[in-house]
């Protein structure tokens, strides 16, 4: 897994796993959703870790600034759209709440401190916590490799201890139901936990990099994955979400070969030129999917009601008509995954055309 510009087979697994996103929240059948969320999630923040860049240690400002464009931007510019769009989608019937003046103005100011996201918006929940988590995660690694260098104690071994106590801390705060609003939760420190073992195999991968190409890369190891992640499914049919104290472990374990199993279908697809380039594209434009996904499925089922599939009132239900589990989550999952991708390559062509036009002009006054 090379971290040299692009990462290919990161960006195939992100597409799988937001295409397997798209697909669980689109009415599939219940042993499909409990199978996707052991670990759809849990790889965002892994590959996150994986990509940290330890030489962000050196100055937090640059760090800092990075995360605000990347995350929290993104976050308040998409929840404020969404703000000012409410009474819209209320009179469309997608939403069962009008906004007053009052409504609106709080909740752009909570915008702004990446506060409750916008209900159309719910996968927010990740851009809220992955910034917490990088925050923290800078935090601790710059006092370990401080300790580390100050006390000539072994870096590595220092990280793989430190994920053994975010194990036990997780398990605890799930305990207590820990949380300081707005500032830190459970999740969080679920969310840290799957960002360090991302960061802990990268520190590891120079040395266990024959293992890693002869087990984790081995068919027989995708099956293992893949039948210990079914498993997790049926007996442990919890997400980030819902967790509970006595299901954090065995959920950690369960996704961390989830997270493997991704890896390992992500470097067999990146060897394949004409199926690697179409989702590698898609793995590099995640954001829109997350973002417009659930909109996307408002429309598809407002399209559904004029051609008298599924009735008016079913387009409050959340997030899709339970007529979907009867085959149209097929329909939903396509239109989840496709139509973001078509609203952004037009809106990235006009932006274009308008960027040329532009610097069209100012040659023209120029000359």
């Amino acid at each position: 897994m090379s971290t040299v510009n692009h990462n290919k087979a990161i960006s195939i697994g992100k597409a799988i796993c937001i295409i397997l996103m798209v697909i669980g929240h689109s009415g599939c059948p219940t042993l499909l959703r409990n199978w996707i969320y052991t670990f759809h999630m849990p790889f965002f923040f892994f590959v996150s870790g994986y990509l940290f860049n330890n030489k962000s240690l050196d100055s937090f400002i640059p760090f800092a600034k990075k995360k605000m464009r990347g995350l929290w931007l993104p976050f308040v510019k998409w929840n404020i759209l969404f703000i000012l769009l409410h009474n819209l989608f209320y009179k469309l019937g997608f939403l069962n709440t009008e906004y007053s003046i009052t409504d609106f103005l709080n909740k752009i100011v909570v915008s702004l401190y990446m506060g409750e996201p916008q209900l159309l918006l719910g996968t927010f929940w990740f851009l809220q916590q992955l910034i917490r988590v990088n925050i923290i995660a800078w935090l601790l690694l710059k006092t370990i490799n401080y300790f580390c260098n100050k006390n000539n104690v072994s870096y590595n071994s220092t990280i793989l201890l430190t994920n053994i106590s975010i194990v036990i801390l997780s398990i605890a705060a799930y305990g207590l139901d820990f949380r300081i609003p707005g500032v830190i939760s459970k999740l969080t420190i679920i969310s840290l936990l799957f960002y360090f073992s991302g960061y802990t195999l990268k520190l590891y991968e120079s040395r266990i990099h024959t293992y890693i190409d002869t087990y984790i890369q081995s068919k027989y190891f995708f099956f293992f994955s893949m039948i210990l992640t079914f498993i997790g499914g049926i007996f442990y049919p919890f997400e980030m979400l819902t967790l509970t104290t006595n299901a954090v472990l065995p959920y950690w374990i369960i996704a961390i070969f989830g997270c493997l199993m991704i890896y390992n279908i992500s470097i067999r697809i990146s060897t394949i030129n004409y199926l690697s380039n179409t989702i590698d594209y898609i793995g590099s434009n995640t954001l829109i999917i997350m973002v417009l996904h659930l909109l996307t499925f408002k429309f598809t089922s407002l399209l559904l009601v004029s051609f008298n599939i599924i009735s008016q009132d079913s387009l409050l239900a959340w997030p899709v008509p339970s007529i979907a589990k009867d085959g149209l989550w097929i329909l939903y999952s396509i239109a989840g995954v496709c139509i973001p991708l078509i609203i952004d390559a037009i809106l990235k062509r006009v932006r274009e055309i308008v960027i040329t036009l532009i610097n069209r002009k100012q040659t023209n006054l120029m000359s």
